[in-house]
């Protein structure tokens, strides 16, 4: 079982050494990344010691060198930094190569948050997020409010696929629907922070703990499911997960996998 941590409030913030690592993968995103670095900047300053690392998955384009460009350019060394990795592994595998050196540092953070590239982190929201869960010990990853690019709130708290909400996929009939909507996989968008089976891969935030007992995200998957895993795999081993609304991303969405707002919602499937 995931042990229990001591109870910690956010006056002690000052005194950590490394509190958040966030990883941002990029995959022929270069634009998106900086504007994501962009909003970070503002966000860095309330969480001193906070670091920010983009890994260029082998996109095969000029993207390492506008990213490298942005960070010289806008003077961002202090908190940002860019690794190359040799080979596009997929989503999980280039999170794993930012978070595998810090995780056995020496002085390793206290979170890790995975943030997609296509994201615009709103005022406030790291620190909401660092707060949450120095309030809630037992909460071993947290998922962010997420918005649409027109403000939209979008889906990113779910539960586990079950065989009722696979019925309920696959039949999509009205009174069927309403009477399996216990147990459907996309659950309405919580007004409050709240218990989830699992949340969206878009930007979520892990207790160092967890990693270390549950090991890094499964490198099996190459896009699509990692998060569900990893949260399936920290319910197994006794942590909790949540969704915190008024910690705030938007998130454009589809510019690494294709996938858009304007479809349909994304695969629920869980792989045998």
């Amino acid at each position: 079982m995931l042990k229990t941590l001591p109870q910690q409030t956010t006056h002690r913030r000052s005194n950590r050494a490394f509190p958040l690592l966030i990883s941002i993968v990029n995959y022929r995103s270069a634009d998106f990344t900086i504007e994501c670095l962009r909003s970070l900047e503002r966000e860095v300053k309330s969480l001193p010691g906070t670091r920010v690392v983009v890994v260029e998955n082998a996109s095969g384009d000029d993207s390492a060198e506008r990213i490298q460009g942005a960070i010289d350019l806008f003077s961002w060394h202090e908190w940002a930094s860019l690794q190359v990795a040799p080979r596009n592994g997929g989503f999980a595998y280039g999170n794993n190569f930012a978070i595998r050196p810090a995780l056995y540092s020496n002085h390793p953070p206290d979170y890790f948050l995975i943030l997609n590239p296509d994201s615009i982190v709103r005022p406030g929201a790291l620190t909401a997020l660092v707060n949450f869960m120095d309030r809630h010990p037992n909460a071993g990853i947290a998922g962010t409010g997420l918005e649409s690019p027109s403000g939209e709130p979008w889906h990113i708290a779910f539960r586990f696929p079950n065989w009722l909400s696979e019925l309920d996929g696959g039949l999509r009939l009205g009174i069927v629907s309403k009477l399996l909507s216990p147990w459907s996989v996309v659950r309405q968008v919580p007004a409050e922070p709240c218990p989830t089976d699992w949340v969206s891969g878009a930007c979520f935030a892990v207790r160092r703990q967890v990693f270390e007992t549950i090991g890094l995200m499964d490198e099996d998957y190459f896009l699509f499911y990692e998060e569900t895993d990893l949260c399936l795999r920290a319910k197994r081993a006794g942590c909790s997960c949540w969704y915190v609304p008024h910690s705030l991303v938007r998130h454009i969405g589809g510019q690494s996998t294709g996938y858009t707002y304007d479809d349909d919602a994304p695969p629920q499937r869980f792989p045998a």
